[in-house]
């Protein structure tokens, strides 16, 4: 059935469970991507939203686009659940773990494998980005290339040989490899380029990249090989775009005008250029990186801008939405919210040591009461409890016999009646209830008398429900209003509170790498090679020259100082703002090659945590380009030495995610 508009889009929503409302005049769980629709869509409207869609339906596409635009919020709960989910499955050499959602005794439980929620994740990322199609030919993709070519002459960059059978001047190892052997025969994917530490570039490189991703989604589809593909590539007839204006592209062979440009090798052709760019701008001196990464950016939007543009077709946004609503994971989307809650606990103690305890192969987020996982510091072992259950010795005020917070996590010995040292409890309010927030507050603070006590909800809280608190327990009552993915504030808040209830058992939050050089150095760089300790899907961050400055404010949680080339003397940084449970491999590399290694004048200090004595690394006497220093592994805060002088960098094969 085609959905001729934004009313019958709306109409299916409601059919799928869409909640406006619950009893007493609440608003219903949906209330808040219910408002969003209705912003985006009706900015002035004083009527609601579904009459407003009578009188006035939208388009099916101008709905659709401001539904997956809504969707952002729980598309990145579900990223983060994920993360969570792989690190309770670190330790398991397969992916059969499940996770399962079980709040709600009145409907069945809905168990995933982790595979299959990475899939769903990757599926509400996709549908929650906002996609623009261009008319791409093999022209335009070689005009494109000239702009580049261009740009990289205004900015003083390396010239590429006339003579293609010398090696490729790009300094990116993994990227220079793939220029040389991609299509040569077999198609290889792409890498990835580095990038700047300008958002502008970077963000203007990433559509770079999707570009070169898409025309090998549509190659791959004529043959895996070049000899493959040039076979078949010359037999696609050539359509006028008029001709093509009604015929959908989904699971159709690719127009012959794109595809073309891959049988004279572009994609090689473009990247190398592109990235002897990227690698331009990262060379030059502080005050002229801006200037040379606008540049850039310039060529890259002019030759973006030439395509025809148009949005994504009715049909792809209406399967996306069929899709969509027939998830099991989407009839289950209020209790995702719990879960969400539970994996920015888990995030705020990640310098515990965690071990996640499945029910036989299934992580269970249940209403009956589960002990998730057990967590420990040097200091003390605790239990992470979902949904537990305990009697109030005494009746509250309110009236309660028992209580059972959403979160609870109890310090062993666990019979104490003061075990519980934190508890956090769920709301999903677009207007907050006075009383029903106050009772639980007071109740939980009753029965866990030395436990912080944390509300977080959905949607605005307000401190005038803290009078209902007993004063005796007011001081460790806490709300948290605005709880979702985006808003900094209270995702702050939240985690230094819980973060809080554990001042003496949490590693300070600070460690430096300092490289130093002399006069027999010009030029040396400082790279970090972050490796996720144990998950199933193994990524391994770089920072550093020809990657990116890192960010002290997400993940790695590291940021280094930049490239610096006035020297000698010279010195360049890393600060970790928080130690992963990961490996940290430090290596240095003579990029100039004005001196051996072995001839001293450099030196690493590490420092892990503040007023932490300094380890000092000097290399030993080997030759080579590059020095491994150190590994440091972050669960425990260890360093171990490495100090081997090698000839090519020891990740050679890196994988940069971030």
């Amino acid at each position: 059935m085609t959905l001729e508009n934004g009313l019958q889009i709306w109409q299916a929503l409601l059919r799928s469970g869409l909640e406006q409302a619950r009893k007493h005049d609440l608003p219903g769980y949906d209330a808040e991507l219910i408002a969003r629709l209705k912003q985006v869509l009706y900015p002035n409207a004083m009527r609601s939203l579904e009459e407003e869609l009578r009188s006035a339906p939208p388009s099916t596409e101008s709905f659709l686009d401001a539904f997956f635009n809504a969707l952002k919020p729980f598309s990145q709960m579900l990223r983060e659940i994920l993360l969570m989910f792989e690190e309770a499955g670190a330790r398991r050499s397969d992916e059969n773990l499940r996770i399962a959602f079980d709040f709600d005794s009145a409907s069945k439980p809905l168990a995933l494998t982790l595979q299959e929620f990475r899939e769903v994740e990757t599926f509400f990322r996709q549908i929650a980005k906002p996609v623009i199609e261009r008319e791409w030919n093999s022209d335009l993709l070689w005009l494109l290339n000239r702009d580049i070519g261009s740009a990289l002459k205004l900015i003083d960059g390396p010239q590429k040989p006339s003579n293609y059978n010398m090696p490729s001047p790009v300094r990116d190892l993994d990227v220079r490899r793939w220029i040389g052997e991609n299509g040569r025969p077999n198609w290889i994917a792409f890498p990835g380029f580095p990038r700047t530490g300008n958002a502008e570039l970077d963000n203007a490189i990433g559509s770079a990249e999707e570009l070169i991703q898409y025309m090998f989604g549509e190659i791959v589809k004529l043959g895996a090989t070049y000899e493959q593909f040039s076979s078949r590539v010359f037999e696609l007839p050539t359509q006028e775009p008029d001709e093509a204006e009604n015929i959908s592209r989904v699971d159709q062979l690719p127009l012959r005008n794109f595809v073309i440009a891959a049988h004279d090798f572009w994609p090689n052709t473009f990247a190398e250029n592109l990235c002897l760019a990227i690698e331009a701008v990262n060379q030059h001196r502080p005050e002229q990186r801006d200037a040379s990464a606008q540049q850039l950016v310039q060529a890259i939007e002019k030759g973006f801008d030439r395509p025809p543009q148009s949005e994504r077709t009715r049909i792809t946004l209406e399967q996306d939405f069929q899709d969509l609503v027939n998830l099991p994971i989407w009839k289950k989307r209020h209790e995702l919210y719990a879960v969400w809650v539970g994996s920015r606990i888990a995030d705020a103690l990640s310098d515990f040591s965690w071990e996640w305890y499945p029910d036989g192969d299934t992580l269970r987020f249940s209403f009956s009461g589960v002990e998730l996982a057990a967590l420990s510091s040097d200091r003390a072992k605790h239990v992470f409890w979902t949904e537990k259950r305990t009697a109030l010795e005494k009746r509250g005020p309110f009236g309660r016999k028992n209580i059972q917070p959403d979160y609870r996590i109890m310090t062993v010995p666990t019979h104490r009646r003061d075990a519980t040292s934190l508890v956090v409890e769920c709301k999903q309010y677009r207007k907050w209830s006075k009383k029903n927030f106050g009772a639980a507050l007071d109740d939980y603070a009753l029965g866990c008398p030395k436990a912080p006590i944390i509300l977080v909800n959905y949607g605005p809280t307000d401190p005038s429900i803290l009078s209902l608190v007993d004063p005796s327990r007011r001081d460790r009552t806490f709300l948290v209003g605005n709880f979702k993915p985006f808003e900094e504030i209270a995702l702050n808040q939240f985690r230094e509170l819980v973060r809080g209830a554990y001042p003496t058992a949490l590693r300070p939050q600070s460690g430096t790498i300092d490289l130093s050089w002399g006069p027999l150095f010009r030029d040396l760089d400082l790279h970090l090679f972050i490796q996720r300790t144990g998950l199933i899907r193994s990524d391994l961050t770089h920072i550093g020259f020809n990657s990116n400055l890192g960010s002290l404010n997400d993940e790695p949680w590291v940021e280094w100082s930049g490239d610096i080339q006035q020297s000698p003397p010279g010195t360049e940084k890393m600060v970790v703002a928080r130690w992963l449970d990961a490996d940290y491999d430090v290596v240095v590399h003579n990029y100039s090659g004005t001196s051996e290694f072995s001839n001293g004048d450099i030196e690493i200090k590490v420092s892990l945590t503040p007023g932490d004595q300094e380890r000092v690394f000097v290399p030993n006497g080997e030759i080579g380009r590059w020095w491994h220093v150190c590994r440091i592994h972050g669960p425990d805060c260890r360093i171990e030495e490495i100090n081997r002088i090698l000839a090519d960098c020891p990740f050679d094969n890196r994988e940069s995610s971030r």
